[in-house]
């Protein structure tokens, strides 16, 4: 990455791991809850697993499903499947019989999951925290179905929600793994990656090159403009940024507050008192350099948190995640947004 100088105005968030570029990328797949996906015919080959995979994406949901809502699906009853049941994230890897209950997937706002299995393991993740994990020996569940984002051919029933960035791996991904992977949008191709769905304004997979068909109720959608506003949980920064800080514990979790004497182009975030600061968060305009908004953070925390920022002006979202137990570093996103003047 290139060394930058800032010009005037700033847009700075002083806390989280590594910089995570938020989703959605461009644009998504809307799906109703009933009976909207995309299928892949080709896919009877390309994604034949044996003894390990990963299937990770990023969902949002608008509501918790009634029923348990597909994900992704190859046969429901005989090979792999993802779902939502409720707010649980549920995997199947040898259809019936095999599910396994772990992870939740809050309403509103954009998650990334994983369900990994290494031969021996299967692991559930929510935004690079693992949720879950079961001893679970023997070959994955085979299929010649086509393979459905939003259904599967046995269980039609789609969440009530949005996808993007869905990928497929051949072997089980590290923790480490997901996380430096989870915030970057992938061009094949890479190592073991089977499959990745964009899902930016169409249905193709970037491996194969095959191009899905969509049915029932979904259709592809942009980002969209709201307002800005400083509240008690939210930050306006530069009169466009949004910044809200989520922080998670084992037994609770909560929105950070807003510190009370903020400027127009910094402020700060507290989890626990007022006078006990934890996150700071800048925007700056560096337009002048290489034509993007920089977002910039520091925090004195090691507490699992999710801060998303989001252009009110044109919708765009960007997330910076720090895990559990690690001493969140500074953040100097210098690609944050591609929205000049």
């Amino acid at each position: 990455m290139k060394k930058l100088v800032a010009s005037t105005t700033f847009v700075v968030v002083l806390s989280i791991s590594a910089p995570a570029l938020a989703q959605p990328y461009g644009s998504y797949l809307e799906v109703q809850q009933g009976h909207g996906y995309v299928s892949y015919t080709l896919a009877n080959t390309a994604y034949a697993f044996s003894n390990g995979i990963t299937l990770e994406g990023w969902l949002y949901l608008y509501a918790a499903s009634e029923v348990c809502g597909t994900i992704l699906g190859r046969n429901y009853e005989t090979a792999y499947w993802v779902a939502v049941c409720g707010l649980t994230l549920r995997s199947r890897l040898r259809g019936n019989g095999s599910d396994r209950d772990g992870g939740l997937l809050p309403i509103g706002r954009w998650t990334h999951f994983a369900v990994t299995f290494d031969g021996t393991t299967r692991r559930h993740y929510i935004n690079g925290e693992e949720a879950g994990a079961w001893p679970d020996p023997g070959p994955i569940g085979s299929s010649s179905s086509e393979l459905r984002l939003g259904s599967d051919i046995r269980w039609q029933i789609s969440p009530r929600g949005a996808f993007d960035e869905i990928r497929a791996w051949d072997r089980a991904l590290t923790t480490d793994e997901i996380r430096k992977g989870i915030n970057t949008p992938l061009t094949p191709p890479q190592p073991n990656l089977a499959g990745v769905f964009h899902l930016d304004n169409n249905a193709i997979e970037s491996v194969s090159g095959e191009h899905g068909t969509p049915a029932g109720t979904c259709q592809y959608k942009k980002l969209s403009s709201s307002s800005c506003t400083t509240t008690d949980e939210m930050l306006c920064l530069d009169h466009r940024f949004a910044v809200r800080v989520d922080y998670f514990l084992e037994s609770s979790s909560g929105a950070a507050k807003v510190v009370n004497f903020n400027t127009e182009s910094s402020g700060l975030f507290w989890f626990f008192g007022a006078d006990n600061w934890e996150v700071l968060v800048k925007a700056l305009n560096g337009c002048a350099l290489n034509e993007r908004k920089w977002i910039f953070a520091a925090s004195t925390t090691n507490i699992r948190y999710d801060m998303t920022v989001t252009d009110t002006q044109t919708g765009a979202v960007k997330h910076y995640l720090n895990f559990q137990g690690v001493s969140a570093p500074a953040i100097t996103d210098t690609e944050a947004f591609r929205t000049c003047p």
